[in-house]
């Protein structure tokens, strides 16, 4: 009898993987990498932050920037507001934070790094009451010890400062340094 059950082992196993293995059968994936483009884009949850014309005015130079060059990088970043998130997205149709970042800073020839704890190495150090639109502002938001998160300085009006960033779960959009959420989290601004 145990001899028997040796037998049909094997074909029994055999069996089960080429039916397992049938590539007649179609298999569906799902993954937040890949996208339906017929998805109808999703609807802003807050008003936009309008895009600065070509002279706002006085503009202090970001780090080695010019104050053209910060005014071309805010403007991009900006165009991207309502921007859908999508993990190491870098276009209209998904962007993530360092992939915002990134895209505002080729429009004027700066390659940085892909990475925020990157970006956060690299670039100048600068002090949140020193802030000017084009700097970098870095947060850990999930937690609490590392760099995972990286925003663009939009506007500074006093010590009031917004920010635009990718956000997870409502896309590209503008908030303020003094919001509570963001002020707990913020860690340091770099200028490139």
């Amino acid at each position: 009898m145990f001899q028997l059950r040796l037998f049909w082992l094997p074909i029994l196993f055999a069996g089960l993987l080429l039916t397992a293995c049938d590539p007649s059968r179609r298999v569906q994936r799902y993954s937040y990498l890949y996208e339906n483009t017929d998805d109808p884009p999703r609807p802003r949850t807050r008003p936009t932050v309008p895009i600065p014309e070509d002279d706002p005015g006085p503009l202090t130079p970001a780090g080695t920037l010019s104050a053209s060059e910060a005014r071309v990088v805010v403007r991009t970043a900006l165009s991207y507001q309502g921007t859908r998130y999508k993990y190491g997205g870098m276009s209209r149709r998904g962007m993530d934070c360092s992939g915002l970042v990134c895209t505002a800073y080729s429009e004027v020839g700066r390659e940085l790094p892909r990475a925020s704890a990157q970006m956060a190495k690299q670039g100048k150090k600068v002090s949140r009451s020193k802030l000017q639109p084009g700097h970098l502002v870095f947060f850990s938001a999930k937690n609490g010890l590392g760099i995972d998160h990286v925003g663009l300085v939009v506007k500074v009006k006093g010590k009031h400062v917004e920010f635009v960033h990718a956000s997870t779960s409502q896309g590209v959009r503008v908030d303020s340094l003094d919001d509570p959420y963001w002020d707990k989290r913020f860690r340091k601004a770099v200028a490139y």
